[in-house]
């Protein structure tokens, strides 16, 4: 059975099943391009992510704790990574509760994943590495992740009302910023990366703000 979202590119839909199995789909004539079931006999069912397909790579985790990129030519993978979460009753990345970005060099993925219990936030250098987790919250302002457009900086929620900066080149946090408001987005960087914009929720009226 098919429980999450397809992705459409280049004229072809890419969806997963409740195991994990990824499908490439020709709507056109209804044909099955390609079919790969990553995790092998580790699949697990239950809940997993929908994919996401950026310049020919297909992304998506699975309950396994795993997260796959595939060629989105013939779904051969070009590369399996381990998301280091304690967490697995959920899915790595699922659709409805988390977020990943890409860094505008495309050298880093930067992902946010809401288990039961906490929001993980993930950080992975994609030429060499394994992953790292910047941040374990049990009481996030939100869930997503944001590069500021030259690549240096990520922003991501801190408990409460707050946004962290983490500096990529150093490998630490350069700052946390307080918010007179809980954070109900992501964040938008100007486009010199001085001006740091955050979508806002007045808890009395439930208007949103904008704060920069």
């Amino acid at each position: 059975a098919v429980m999450t979202s397809a992705s459409v590119d280049a004229g072809r839909a890419y969806l997963l099943d409740q195991i994990g199995t990824a499908y490439c789909i020709d709507p056109r004539g209804g044909r099955i391009v390609w079919k790969v079931s990553p995790d092998g006999k580790k699949a697990l069912g239950s809940n997993t992510s929908s994919p996401c397909v950026v310049k020919g790579r297909v992304y998506f985790g699975t309950t396994v704790g795993t997260f796959h990129i595939l060629d989105a030519r013939d779904g051969k993978v070009v590369r399996t990574l381990d998301w280091p979460r304690d967490d697995k009753s959920e899915p790595v990345l699922p659709s409805s509760s988390a977020r990943l970005t890409f860094s505008p060099d495309g050298r880093y993925l930067a992902g946010a994943s809401m288990g039961t219990v906490q929001v993980e936030y993930v950080l992975w250098d994609l030429r060499a590495g394994p992953a790292r987790v910047l941040a374990r919250d049990r009481s996030p302002a939100g869930v997503w992740t944001s590069f500021r457009p030259d690549g240096q900086v990520l922003a991501f929620p801190a408990a409460g009302k707050a946004v962290t900066l983490w500096a990529l080149g150093q490998g630490k946090e350069a700052a946390t910023v307080e918010l007179p408001l809980p954070a109900v987005g992501a964040v938008s960087f100007g486009d010199d990366g001085r001006l740091l914009a955050v979508p806002a929720r007045s808890p009395g009226d439930g208007k949103v703000t904008v704060l920069v």
